[in-house]
């Protein structure tokens, strides 16, 4: 396992391509933190991942917010008691298109 022992953290975990990332890496032996706005989705991520055999925590977390962002880490650090070793940052936010 490349990442035995390693903790990754992933935003917009909770679907499409970050929760595709979040349990790759997990599968690939990472310990995963699931980060996004939905918590019911990324506790559902998350208990794939510990199906992986891996530890896996679930936070609600808008990283565009300083506070709630800073908040996380402390969570994830005061959970784990390690750093984060790899970090994804897979945000989407909705934004109309115009097509004119």
């Amino acid at each position: 396992m490349i990442l035995k022992d390693k903790v990754a953290l992933v935003t917009g975990a909770a679907q499409g391509i970050g929760r595709a990332i979040a349990l790759k890496l997990a599968d690939s032996g990472a310990d995963v933190v699931i980060v996004d706005m939905n918590l019911d989705k990324a506790q559902e991520t998350a208990r794939e991942a510990e199906r992986l055999g891996r530890r896996a925590l679930a936070l609600r977390a808008n990283i565009a917010n300083l506070q709630e962002a800073e908040a996380m880490q402390m969570r994830q650090l005061q959970n784990s008691g390690r750093s984060i070793s790899w970090l994804t940052m897979r945000v989407s936010q909705g934004m109309p298109l115009s097509c004119e």
